[in-house]
């Protein structure tokens, strides 16, 4: 009987059985991927352990592709920088007793505006380093320590710098009576449009009506199709590494945005907010529902049929 590769054989059941590359022992915490097949056909067996195999394959590629910081990741670190300092300077500021002289003040005016300019001088000449300091602090609270690669860190340092001005400007406009001040930088302004559209009722859109059951492939929900199909892209060779772990990023960030639905339960306006999707009919000027193609093929090439099982 021919033998089947990648498996042994224990009481007439056969398990698979492949060993973990020695560099990514340390990473997976084990030596190697062993389960039963639950079978002792050596054909259902064959099938089977090609298919482990092959998920062996994507969960290798993906262990030595670090860590990809996202603009959402990204927007929360900035933020945290930008709301830390200023409630620091705010605590400060309330357990002063008394006033400040004005020589304090403009003495202050003048040193926020020096920062101001250090900071934009920095980054036009690319001294990220010397944003490290607050960098590490943040990539460590935020428990990213080793999970990224030198230019996440290198971009992380440059969004610091970023927002580093709008701090001082900040802080310079309080010293000069103005607690208004809004940011300028895009990651920061992210979050405070995002503040405020989840506090105004009048912003937020009516809610779609129901849809209908759905059946069939487009009833599974998307986080299961989602994988399904990014795996088959990478199994057919359609995708490379890195589109594929592009695709899972920006299939999480659609999953927080807009929750695990069936496949036919959203709206082209909330695929569209994470370019996923075309944005709705200007003609109709209604939020259609989204298809299949539309959520899952957006990454890469069309030839696979998406709303059929795979093989």
């Amino acid at each position: 009987m021919p033998s089947v590769p990648n498996t042994v054989r224990r009481h007439g059941v056969f398990y698979f059985r492949r060993v973990i590359p020695a560099d990514l022992q340390p990473l997976i915490k084990r030596t190697e991927l062993c389960c039963s097949l639950g079978t002792s056909d050596p054909g259902n067996a064959r099938r089977l352990s090609r298919s482990l195999y092959l998920a062996a394959e994507d969960l290798f590629v993906r262990a030595r592709i670090p860590e990809m910081l996202t603009d959402q990741t990204r927007a929360r670190l900035v933020q945290d920088f930008y709301a830390m300092v200023l409630g620091q300077e705010n605590a400060v500021r309330l357990r002063r007793r008394s006033p400040l002289d004005e020589e304090t003040r403009l003495a202050r005016v003048a040193h926020y505006a020096d920062v101001a300019k250090m900071a934009r001088e920095h980054l036009a000449t690319d001294n990220l380093a010397s944003a490290d300091m607050i960098t590490s602090m943040l990539i460590d609270k935020h428990g990213l320590t080793r999970q990224l690669s030198d230019v996440d860190v290198r971009s992380l340092q440059q969004a610091m710098l970023r927002a580093g001005c709008d701090l001082a400007e900040a802080i310079k406009a309080r010293y000069e009576g103005d607690f208004n001040y809004k940011p300028r930088d895009a990651l920061l302004q992210i979050e405070v449009d995002k503040l405020f559209a989840d506090v105004t009722p009048a912003s937020r859109s009516p809610s779609p009506p129901p849809a209908k059951a759905p059946t069939g492939a487009s009833a599974e929900i998307f986080s299961l199709r989602a994988e399904a199909f990014r795996e088959a892209q990478v199994r057919r060779n359609i995708w490379e590494a890195q589109t594929s772990l592009q695709a899972r990023k920006t299939y999480a960030l659609f999953l927080e945005h807009a929750g695990d639905r069936p496949l036919s339960g959203y709206l082209r306006t909330e695929a569209a907010a994470c370019g996923l999707a075309s944005k709705p009919d200007p003609i109709k000027n209604q939020p259609t529902c989204c298809n299949q193609d539309e959520l899952l093929g957006e990454w890469g090439s069309r030839s696979a049929p998406i709303g059929t099982p795979y093989n």
